[in-house]
């Protein structure tokens, strides 16, 4: 097995037809999995493939950011990205920056495609047409992502139950000025532009769980409850005052 083919794909359904696809292209000994993290790590080491394919979608809209990860741990490992179904192309252009060799989606037909699976079984750089395009609309290519620090997942954390940069910067001693470049690269790396969509890339990235966020949303540290005042019983004297105003 070691020296073959590891294409990631979290349709477990459609393994047996991905697998047969890449060996009409011509790869060799393709092994098939939906493993995450460390149990996708240790099978890597175990197997040792000399391509590594990850369905765009595999994680959503995390999967550049997964990819960056996966890259620091084997940064010798060719890798690439395909999509059969549409994938944002903002998105795909995170998985170049991110360091994936090759990027191949469906969508820019079905020349394209072959084009683009044969270099990529030859261990070879492509872009789908789309992702060059969208490149080049920008006057130059955005900054590579980094990776998070455990700074950076307090942060995170923090951030998705509803803390203030203020108050992010009081739980964690440091100024507020360092909160704000932190989440900034945070938002960089991750590919997002608001809180909300940090707590749902934090979620498929394990950092928080929906559920914690849910209660927290509900039981805030900085939300008071505040009785309502109790209404003044009205006396004789104030019931006389008012038929007489009547």
């Amino acid at each position: 097995m070691a020296g073959g083919t590891l294409m990631l794909s979290s349709t477990i359904m459609l393994h047996p037809h991905y697998k047969k696809l890449l060996e009409d292209f011509g790869f060799a000994n393709v092994a098939m999995t939906s493993l995450e993290r460390d149990g996708l790590y240790s099978f890597i080491r175990e197997m040792k493939p000399n391509i590594l394919i990850v369905e765009a979608r595999f994680n959503e809209l995390s999967t550049p950011y997964m990819m960056l990860e996966l890259l620091e741990e084997f940064p010798e490992l060719y890798t690439a990205a395909y999509s059969f179904e549409y994938y944002s192309v903002e998105h795909a252009m995170c998985f170049i920056r991110n360091g994936v060799k090759a990027y191949v989606t469906a969508s820019d037909g079905m020349d394209e495609y072959r084009k683009g699976m044969r270099l990529i079984r030859e261990r070879k750089e492509y872009i789908a047409p789309s992702v060059i395009e969208r490149i080049n609309l920008r006057p130059e290519m955005p900054e590579g992502a980094k990776l998070l620090l455990d700074r950076d997942r307090e942060i995170i954390k923090l951030t998705c139950h509803s803390y203030s940069e203020e108050h992010i910067a009081d739980t964690l001693h440091i100024v507020r000025s360092t909160v704000s470049a932190r989440k900034a690269d945070i938002f960089n790396s991750l590919n997002i532009r608001s809180s909300l969509e940090l707590v749902f890339r934090a979620s498929r990235l394990g950092i928080v769980d929906l559920n914690d966020v849910e209660k927290a949303a509900f039981c805030h540290r900085n939300y008071k409850v505040t009785p309502l005042p109790e209404k003044k019983k009205k006396t004789a004297g104030n019931r006389r005052q008012v038929s007489g105003n009547r």
